[in-house]
């Protein structure tokens, strides 16, 4: 099974980065009031057809090509208030055999660990590349806000997919 988890994330580098607004518009990077005000969650044809997505339509991918083998799949957003940031980051998490994976391509990341114990680890390591992701010089553990969230309706505005998420389970501070 730990076989097709790896096929999915290889499947997944087909996705670049970005974001397809309203209008159908490609953007790889965008002005953070720009991007909010434009921004819609993308139908999931259209994150196959453009190839692109931020990592809340990655996220969905992932967790269509889970769903259709028929592997359990939940998903979380990490969220950091404060003023003037938009940092948002979801994940998907694929259990299977007791262990919990980390199904990730929109991160860059080095030295990616793919299977772990619990949720708990993987959202801690979430939390700590955290302020790296997003450049946050004195990141503050207390500005976290974690849920899980179900399968959001299509094309929802940035400030709509935040308020879906926040509907979900909240974490603590221990995850």
């Amino acid at each position: 099974m730990e076989e097709k988890l790896l096929q999915i994330l290889e499947k997944m580098k087909e996705i670049e980065y970005g974001w397809v607004d309203k209008y159908g518009v490609v953007h790889k990077s965008s002005k953070r009031d720009f991007f909010i005000q434009n921004y819609r969650l993308q139908k999931l044809e259209d994150t196959l057809k453009y190839k692109i997505g931020t990592c809340w339509e990655q996220v969905e991918l992932v967790r269509f090509y889970l769903e259709k083998e028929n592997i359990p799949v939940k998903t979380y957003i990490v969220i950091y208030n404060e003023e003037g940031r938009i940092a948002r980051h979801t994940i998907a998490v694929a259990e299977v055999d007791g262990k919990y994976y980390w199904m990730e391509n929109s991160w860059n990341l080095d030295e990616f660990k793919f299977k772990y114990d619990s949720t708990a680890e993987i959202l801690n390591e979430l939390v700590d590349r955290f302020p790296r992701m997003y450049k946050i010089p004195d990141f503050d553990r207390n500005k976290i806000e974690i849920y899980e969230y179900k399968k959001p309706e299509e094309e929802l505005s940035f400030e709509e997919f935040t308020d879906w998420c926040r509907k979900g389970h909240k974490y603590g501070n221990s995850y």
